[in-house]
């Protein structure tokens, strides 16, 4: 079955977003959600936790770890914030959030098949 992984880092409210935003293109794609513990593990200044396990998320919900995804799309963040443009890496599978700032239009560009999203969104 076809999946979307979204890339899970940050403290609650950055957590709630971007499962909010792989839980809405997964929804409108009909494609089973990942999500990517890893960002944890990273974590060692701040020592954030995944705190999503207080909310009614669907159960069956697949927690994966994927430390070369989250590393490479680490690493385009930093290019792509430069760029100003959406970062993509072997054909469309490593999606990084281009900048902080919300962009309905490069949102809808995000093919949910097969995808890695990277970013806070």
């Amino acid at each position: 079955m076809a999946s979307l992984t979204v890339a899970l880092s940050g403290g609650l409210g950055n957590q709630m977003f971007q499962y909010a935003m792989g839980r809405a293109l997964t929804l409108r794609h009909d494609v089973e959600l990942r999500l990517d513990l890893y960002g944890f593990e990273f974590d060692a200044f701040h020592r954030r936790n995944f705190e999503l396990d207080y909310f009614s998320i669907p159960p069956g919900l697949r927690h994966v770890r994927s430390p070369i995804a989250f590393s490479a799309g680490r690493l385009l963040s930093y290019i792509s914030r430069i760029r100003k443009e959406v970062a993509i890496l072997g054909g469309s599978w490593l999606i990084v959030e281009p900048s902080l700032e919300f962009d309905l239009q490069q949102i809808r560009r995000i093919p949910a098949t097969n995808a890695y999203l990277f970013g806070y969104w």
